[in-house]
């Protein structure tokens, strides 16, 4: 009976030390996650409205089409943009990213903030392939007009399932935003969510090496 409970205790411990040292999935990778541009033609042409953003595909009145650099470049010569920037209802940022593994939970991540101005404060969501995985949120107003200064609000979506290795993620203002409200964006990240039935076990594992390391030697 006592050697039937060590080994049932030193299998629920090499399952622990198992998953404890397994190494966990690689998250999927967002390029350009500050949305930093390097395109030296089109900071050139910032005057022009052709301000372009590597990687993000805009839609509606969104940071790749603007024609005041200093509300996106953070009043740094050379007009290397700092932050998504969109502008008014209903404009989003969106980019296909990859590496995801179907059936896989994930979590989205950004640093998010509005700027100042007398309009209606924007409404800002976060979608994964069309689904909303961030209820409507009101962001309140804190950077002066042309100015990003302070620290961005870090701001986590909800859970969601991959469908594929691929998913469209997107940042948008609502439809109810005012058509002049702003959203400053940055630091984009994807982390995958462990599996309730993963932490479950290893949890009874670690209770099991916990019970072995308090019985006593004979």
């Amino acid at each position: 009976m006592l050697l039937h409970k060590a080994s049932s205790s030193g299998l629920i411990a090499a399952l622990a030390i198992a998953l404890a040292s397994a190494p966990a999935a690689a998250a999927p990778v967002v390029l350009n996650p500050n949305f930093v541009t390097t395109d030296t033609a089109a900071n050139s042409a910032a005057g022009t409205g052709q301000y372009l953003i590597l990687n993000w595909t805009p839609s509606g009145y969104a940071s790749n089409s603007n024609a005041d650099p200093g509300q996106y470049d953070n009043g740094r010569a050379g007009g290397n943009s700092v932050v998504g920037f969109l502008s008014g209802a209903s404009s989003s940022l969106s980019q296909i990213v990859q590496g995801f593994v179907a059936g896989r939970t994930y979590r989205i991540s950004v640093g998010a903030d509005a700027r100042a101005q007398p309009q209606t404060r924007p409404t800002f969501t976060i979608r994964a392939d069309n689904q909303q995985v961030l209820a409507p949120v009101t962001l309140a107003p804190v950077d002066p007009l042309n100015t990003f200064s302070t620290a961005f609000t870090p701001i986590q979506s909800d859970t969601f399932v991959a469908a594929n290795s691929y998913v469209t993620i997107a940042f948008a203002n609502t439809s109810t935003s005012n058509s002049q409200a702003s959203t400053l964006l940055t630091g984009v990240s994807i982390s995958q969510v462990p599996e309730p039935v993963s932490l479950a076990i290893l949890g009874v594992g670690l209770v099991g090496v916990g019970i072995a390391r308090r019985r006593p030697r004979t």
